[in-house]
């Protein structure tokens, strides 16, 4: 599978990039820096205009994780980043994705534990503590 990762270079995009490398994945970073994520084909974006042209061609997936840091202090100024980096940039990545598939995505990324530095695929229904009908 090809997913393509928006933040993979963060606190929890490189540890999604590293578990899908390591399950076979083929991975391709979206970030400001991508050169430290091994065994990855690195897609140079800012984050602050459009996705690059071809970032997400051939994905089977896309997965954004791209956040401002939360653990600051919460200025006027900072708050408007965290915002931004969250609003802005997805809608980039959407914009960028209907272009590549006509239609809009909606992966979930779920079962994650920082703590354990273990990512687990999966959908909601697989969530600890989720009870489905």
């Amino acid at each position: 599978m090809r997913v393509g990762i928006v933040g993979a270079t963060g606190l929890i995009g490189r540890r999604v990039a590293a578990a899908l490398v390591a399950r076979g994945d083929e991975v391709v970073v979206v970030a400001r820096g991508g050169a430290h994520v091994p065994d990855a084909r690195v897609v140079a974006w800012d984050g602050a205009g459009p996705v690059p042209d071809g970032a997400f061609a051939g994905c089977d997936a896309v997965v954004n994780v791209a956040g401002a840091p939360i653990s600051t202090r919460w200025t006027a100024e900072v708050k408007r980043q965290i915002v931004s980096s969250r609003v802005d940039l997805t809608n980039h990545v959407v914009a960028a994705e209907r272009v590549r598939s006509h239609h809009g995505c909606s992966e979930q990324l779920c079962g994650l534990d920082l703590g354990a530095q273990h990512v687990e695929f999966g959908d909601e229904r697989r969530i600890r503590g989720h009870v489905s009908a």
